[in-house]
């Protein structure tokens, strides 16, 4: 690492919750125009450094090192005067107030008692555009798209031009286009003198972004060396206690998918304000994908399938038969299941538990109500199956890791015998380990005659677990790809004129 001033670090700290340890003994630091990432597998303790790091909360033991020196953080808005700077994985943003309103959240400038509102919404706009974010400051965030909402708080945590930024899984909902440019970004604010420390599950961004990594696993460093291929899968090994990988190279078994069966579920010449004319269909045992750029229409896509979005024209299908879907219980009732892509605000219900989140989609009709010792059992198979990792099946699903909960949420479907599955960037913010976890139960289910559409930033994830793969942009399909492609074909396309 480098030898500089150490711009914010941890000397020893330990951190413990209900006995249990989330660190223990950890050193850490970042030094002066220095960019670490932060690596391990959910649950590894990172989260929890963090929360030290930005003053969320204090260590039990331990120092917190500021600029070389032990400080004593009590507060998030303290750490960010010492020019901390943070942006968490989970949206956070009042989609009642504009752009301008969420980016200058912490006050607008003023001269004496004067704001002058030409010139701050021309600073926005100016940050907005690093980023990539075409939209106005004048727009309200409600009508964004949950990735557009997360480039918000990019533009945010720049406002208040930090010594140092801290990025939880900055580019998890992205398209490798939105990707790179806030990677771009972040290399030009380096060269800046900005340091940086950066999570991500994205293997390939942590060379381009870091000159050096540091993985945890049972809240201990297991690993610290520079940020090159070699070091990184060695720290990936390290950090994740029995690996899990999909093997490739195999055809996905499809033996339930035939060329003359009635589509589980399709869509016809389907339009509302941001489709346009939208038809694809998926079949029983088969996982077809969404491949687009942000804005391209993925996730309106899957709304409008799963009721969540009002559609103007073209048709939907069940099995053959065409449906009205008013709402998600609609949906619901038909056997379609959608996992969104904003998990903390659309899918799970973070202060009900596990086991409650898990049974959900039975409690609207109390005839289908399971008996408690039943309930109980389907619950700890869920739980096992999809390796669901929680202390019990009744504590809140809010102290579980971001996998978890993801996991959580596709278990909940599952168990309500969902015929037709919808995922909205199912692996964002997930370690790899999870990531393989929760993509081999979706695959093994579709083997089993489940219909999914998974829409992904992942290019590596659509390549090796769908059969078919549509692309969109501007909210129309302009391709189809059958059968075997590569990650260089579907970014060819998306990125192609």
């Amino acid at each position: 690492m480098s030898q500089g001033n150490v711009i914010v670090g941890a000397r020893g700290v330990s951190k413990s919750f209900d006995g249990i340890a989330a660190l223990d003994g950890v050193d850490f630091q970042v030094h002066e125009n220095e960019s670490v990432a932060l690596l391990g597998a959910n649950g590894a303790g990172k989260s929890t450094l963090v929360r030290l790091l930005t003053g969320a909360m204090q260590p039990d033991s331990g120092d917190i090192l500021i600029n070389g020196s032990v400080r004593r953080l009590r507060s998030v808005s303290e750490a960010r005067e010492q020019g901390i700077g943070f942006i968490p994985q989970e949206l956070c943003i009042a989609p009642d107030l504009t752009v301008a309103e969420n980016v200058l959240v912490s006050g607008w400038q003023r001269v004496g008692l004067h704001v002058s509102h030409a010139e701050e919404l021309e600073r926005v706009r100016k940050i907005c555009a690093r980023i990539g974010l075409k939209a106005s400051p004048n727009e309200r965030v409600l009508n964004l798209s949950p990735t557009e909402q997360r480039l918000i708080m990019i533009a945010r945590s720049l406002v208040a031009t930090p010594r140092i930024l801290i990025l939880d899984e900055p580019t998890a909902a992205l398209a490798d286009a939105e990707a790179n440019r806030i990677i771009d970004v972040l290399n030009e604010l380096r060269s800046e003198g900005l340091s940086i420390i950066y999570i991500s599950h994205r293997m390939d961004e942590i060379a381009r972004v870091c000159d050096s990594l540091v993985a945890l696993r049972g809240g201990k460093v297991v690993f610290v060396g520079p940020a090159n291929s070699e070091s990184i899968r060695e720290a990936i090994g390290l950090s994740i206690e029995g690996k899990h990988r999909h093997e490739g190279g195999a055809t996905p078994t499809t033996a339930a998918i035939g060329s003359d069966a009635k589509p589980a579920l399709s869509c016809r010449n389907l339009s509302n304000g941001r489709l346009r004319e939208v038809s694809i269909a998926v079949r029983s045992g088969e996982v077809v994908g969404l491949c687009g750029l942000l804005g391209s229409g993925r996730s309106e896509l899957l709304r409008a399938l799963a009721g969540a979005d009002r559609v103007q024209s073209g048709s939907i299908s069940v099995s053959g038969d065409e449906v009205t879907l008013r709402s998600p219980n609609d949906a619901v009732a038909r056997g379609i299941g959608l996992l969104p892509e904003d998990r903390r605000n659309q899918g799970a219900l973070l202060n009900l538990s596990v086991r409650e989140n898990l049974t959900l989609p039975r409690i609207p009709n109390r005839m289908k109500m399971l008996r408690p010792r039943l309930e109980k059992q389907a619950v700890t198979k869920a739980v096992s199956d999809y390796g669901i990792k929680s202390r019990s099946a009744e504590i809140a699903v809010s102290t579980l890791s971001g996998g978890n909960q993801q996991k959580v949420i596709l278990a909940r479907w599952l168990l309500a015998e969902s015929r037709i599955l919808l995922l909205d960037e199912p692996t964002a913010g997930i370690d790899i380990g999870a990531k393989a976890e929760l993509l081999d139960s979706v695959r093994k289910r579709a083997d089993e005659g489940l219909a999914v559409v998974m829409a992904s930033s992942e290019t590596k994830d659509l390549v090796e677990y769908c059969d078919r793969i549509y692309i969109m942009r501007d909210g129309r399909i302009i391709h189809e790809i059958i059968g075997s492609s590569t990650v260089e074909e579907l970014t060819e396309w998306c990125n192609s004129n």
